[in-house]
């Protein structure tokens, strides 16, 4: 399954508007079983209905609301107090550019240390690499 799925499935069994099986271990006729068996319950259908009912259980319909929340930004100009402050953040915010600087800069100055400390140590065994031959003739 992914993502919800299984979320989703676990929910319709707690609800008790379905049934859970097994993708993995499914056969043609389990699910046809299944379905067959969902469709011929009683309960599956009154729960459904039930919780239909409880859903749909508002004040006003949905296109009244759609309504009345355009008008409210039509009236307020754009509802400008309604957005988030993540709407009003800069690139440079969202994407953290500052915290990204910061690390490319120490792992360049790691690297920078890495480098020159191996440059240092390969110096000196050069140099006494040198000093060797030279006492050696």
């Amino acid at each position: 399954m992914l993502g919800d799925q299984w979320y989703n499935a676990e929910k319709y069994v707690k609800h008790g508007i379905g049934k859970k099986i097994n993708i993995e271990s499914l056969t043609a006729t389990e699910l046809q079983n299944t379905i067959e068996s969902i469709i011929r319950d009683e309960r599956y259908r009154k729960n459904i209905l039930k919780l239909r009912d409880l859903l749909q259980d508002q004040p006003e319909s949905s296109l009244d609301r759609a309504i009345w929340w355009t008008e409210y930004v039509i009236r307020h100009g754009g509802a400008k107090h309604l957005r988030p402050p993540s709407a009003n953040i800069s690139y440079a915010e969202y994407f953290q550019i500052d915290v990204i600087f910061i690390l490319l800069l120490v792992v360049l100055i790691c690297f920078g240390i890495i480098i020159l400390s191996m440059f240092c140590i390969l110096k000196k065994f050069k140099l006494r690499k040198d000093i060797r031959k030279f006492k050696c003739q």
